[in-house]
Formats: structure tokens, C-alpha cells, sequence
């Protein structure tokens, strides 16, 4: 990890955030206007990371960034909608007609539980009435927080706007690998002085579990490392078995990146949902990969999909394109070949655990809707007001190769199109499927 020194600049306060959101980079002059010091403790689910003498190096890991937090620049709403208008015409563009936002983060990117996100969802509200989104948005809001004490309280504010509703309370059982923050049942291999951050114990996530269900809303717990893994599994089953009439889809662990089979047949018997990222496969030219880095030979068990959809998991694909938005169908790619853009290794990494094709295709396909109704998969039938893509090229019959090169041409929801790239006469923004051929 680096040091505060490389970005220690004169008169200058300098804060950075990784591309997981779990980790920051201040520089002296930050961690000096923070009170962070050398007796400064460890908040509760965060860790300041410390050299040999026990200073701080300037790098924050979870709850630690909450102390830099109110010393951040503020966004005005006006560039806050903008931003949020982009983002919700990037997902268009690449094909998504109704996604899961699984919890706003602090500008520049930080997991904080701390920030206002009361008032991001006030914007993203207010800009859906004024200029309709191009997509649905069913948002998971994180806790513990005001926003979500609000939320349990007032259920009328769940209804954010005609496109985007809260469905779910988002808690965060560890953090992210490439920082060591996912909390691991032994050591990393690259730091044996270290199994992570655990943010959330089972009894701390058993008891805003049962808050949020009791409340009407469903569950997402983040949970990459395998001890993160268990601990959320462990609460579910308890919660489970307190409510006998719960749907186990209510309840999801978004990652699950690194299972043994143990972890993988609970989840199984559990029936609750498993949000996978095939994206974060993603191996360099050489094939070396951060998770060999920091799991060793237990990178075995890491992104185990194969093994999960063999099982009868139930599996929702996810993205987390917030730090790397990929291509339409880059997730696809990744789950069928677990390989790069360049297709190295040939044969992908630990290709044991690649989905078919078609089946890494239906599931990008098939919504996994909230409140326990069933999976929604994709399909066309007469009379009913139709959610599309038209793609480039049959994604079916392209070789892998040029998978990624498949293009989305227009998106139509509800029978409208309501984003198109222009290349496809009558497919305008605001056109009526009905009336195209």
C-alpha cells in the first residue's frame, strides 16, 4: 500500500479514493486536520493503516474514512443531477433497462455511512419527474444511517419517484479484497498480519435484517471474504428460522466472492440470493491476478459461479460499474470465458468455474425482483408493453472474441424507446415499439 509522502504537495490537502470505494489516500496535511494520529484508535468497522512505528501512512480501510469525511468538498444538486443523468443514460447505453443501485457513496467515491443520502435521492427524484429516467432504479439504501432510520420510520418516502423506488437496506458485512479489506477466516498470503475488516458482526446484522423486513423493505448484505460470507449467512438462517413465513429472496449477500464449498451448500440450502460480479474476473496480460495475490491457493474458491449455478444457487448478475463500466455485454464475456479483453490466459482463470454461455446470457437477462416476487427473465409476447434491446449482432452466434464488440443499437422499455445510438431509421428516443419493424 502507498504511503501519505507521494502525495504530501505544499499547501495542499489531497484525498484519494480507490476504485473498490473501501479504501482512501490522504495525504499528512488531511490526516493532520482530521486529529488522525498515531494514538488515534480504530473506529468500530474501520482501521487506520500504520507503518512500523505505529504512524499513520494515510491510507484508510472502511469506517476509518468517516473521519476525513466532513472535511470533503460538498457537490452542488445542480452537478449532482447532472452526474446522476449520466449515469442513468451510461446505463441505458449499454443496454440496462431496470438495475439495482446498491447504495450511493460520498464524492469521490468512498463508502460513508455518514454522507447525505437523503439528498442524493431528493435530486435523483426530483430529475426523474422533470426529465423521465431512461431506465427503472430500485435503490438499496445503506445502514445503519439516518437516511435508512428515516426510511423504517416513513414508508411513504419509498416511493422516490415514477421510476425509482427503495426496495432494500444495504449493510456492509466487510470490504474489498484489493485493499485487505475483506474479512478473511485465515490471514491474506500477502499479509499474514492481517484477515481483513469486519464491519458488521451476525448479531449486528441480524438485528437490521429483522428491522428491515419487519419494515417491508428487503436485505443486501455486501460480503466478499469468506468469513464475511458466514457471518451474513449465519444471520440469515437465524432470521429465517425467527420468521418461518419469509421469502428467502427477500434476502441477498452481494459478491460472495470467496466461498468454500461449505459456505456455497449453506447458501444453497438457504435459498437466498447470491449477486455475483463476473466483471471482477478480469486478469492482466500475464494472468496474474490481485486475488492470487492475496488468497494464495485459496483463489480456488474465489468467483466459484460455475460451482454456485451447478448447486441451484439462486444467482442475480451484478456490475458494480460505478469504478469500471464496462461494454453491453462485458459481464457476459467474463462469465463464459473468465478471461480479459484480449483473452488471456486462453483458457481463463480457473475456467472450471465459467458459465455457459447461454446460461451467463439468460441471467444477465432475467431480473431478480424484490419482495420476494419471482425472477422476471426476458421474454416477448403479444400485447404486453416490452422491455428490449437491439443488439448489433446475434450475441448468441458471435465468437468470444468478438463478444465484447456487440454493440446495443436502441433500448425500448415499456414499449417505448427511450435511448437509441441513431443507426436504425424510426428508433428514435420517444417512438413507439408498436410502430416499428
Amino acid at each position: 500500500m502507498p504511503g501519505h509522502a507521494a502525495i504530501d504537495l505544499p499547501g495542499r490537502f489531497v484525498y484519494l479514493s480507490r476504485v473498490d470505494g473501501h479504501a482512501g489516500w490522504a495525504s499528512a496535511s488531511v490526516l493532520e486536520r482530521a486529529g488522525i494520529g498515531a494514538d488515534t484508535p480504530d473506529p468500530p468497522g474501520g482501521r487506520i493503516v500504520r507503518d512500523a512505528h505505529g504512524e499513520p501512512t494515510g491510507v484508510l480501510l472502511e469506517r476509518a474514512n468517516e473521519l476525513v469525511g466532513p472535511l470533503l468538498p460538498e457537490f452542488d444538486d445542480g452537478l449532482l443531477r447532472d452526474a446522476l443523468a449520466a449515469g442513468a443514460a451510461a446505463l441505458a447505453e449499454r443496454g440496462i433497462v431496470e438495475a439495482f443501485d446498491a447504495g450511493f457513496l460520498r464524492p469521490p467515491g468512498v463508502v460513508d455511512l455518514t454522507f447525505d443520502l437523503e439528498r442524493v435521492v431528493r435530486v435523483l427524484g426530483r430529475l426523474d419527474r422533470e426529465t423521465p429516467l431512461p431506465i427503472r432504479l430500485n435503490l438499496m439504501v445503506p445502514a445503519p444511517s439516518a437516511a435508512a432510520e428515516r426510511l423504517l420510520r416513513h414508508p411513504a418516502l419509498r416511493a422516490v419517484s415514477p421510476r425509482v423506488r427503495v426496495t432494500h437496506l444495504k449493510l456492509f458485512a466487510d470490504g474489498a479484497l484489493g485493499s485487505r479489506g475483506g474479512a478473511l477466516a485465515a490471514p491474506y498470503s500477502d499479509d499474514p498480519r492481517t484477515r481483513g475488516v469486519p464491519r458488521m458482526n451476525s448479531d449486528e446484522i441480524l438485528a437490521w435484517s429483522r428491522r428491515a423486513v419487519e419494515a417491508g423493505l428487503d436485505v443486501a448484505v455486501h460480503a466478499i471474504g469468506d468469513a464475511a460470507v458466514r457471518a451474513t449467512l449465519e444471520a440469515y438462517a437465524r432470521l429465517l428460522a425467527e420468521h418461518t413465513d419469509l421469502v428467502s429472496s427477500r434476502l441477498r449477500i452481494e459478491h460472495v466472492s470467496l466461498a468454500p464449498a461449505q459456505l456455497r451448500e449453506r447458501a444453497v440450502a438457504l435459498g437466498v440470493v447470491l449477486s455475483i460480479q463476473p466483471n471482477f474476473v478480469a486478469p492482466d496480460d500475464t494472468g496474474a491476478t490481485m486475488e492470487d495475490a492475496r488468497l494464495g491457493a485459496r483463489a480456488a474458491d474465489a468467483y466459484a459461479w460455475g460451482s454456485l449455478y451447478e448447486a441451484g444457487a439462486p444467482l442475480a448478475f451484478g456490475s458494480d460499474w460505478f469504478s469500471l463500466p464496462d461494454v453491453a455485454l462485458g459481464t457476459v464475456h467474463a462469465a463464459s470465458t473468465r478471461a480479459n479483453a484480449r483473452n488471456r490466459p486462453a483458457d481463463g482463470w480457473h475456467p472450471e468455474q465459467r458459465l455457459p454461455r447461454a446460461v451467463a446470457l439468460r441471467l444477465a437477462w432475467t431480473l431478480v425482483r424484490p419482495h420476494g416476487a419471482p425472477p422476471r427473465v426476458g421474454r416477448l409476447s403479444p400485447g404486453d408493453p416490452a422491455d428490449f434491446v437491439l443488439l448489433s449482432a446475434d450475441p448468441f452466434q458471435v465468437s468470444a472474441r468478438r463478444l465484447r464488440a456487440v454493440r446495443v443499437l436502441a433500448l425500448v422499455r415499456g414499449g417505448e424507446v427511450v435511448w437509441s445510438d441513431g443507426t436504425v431509421e424510426g428508433l428514435a428516443p420517444g417512438t413507439a415499439s408498436g410502430g416499428t419493424r
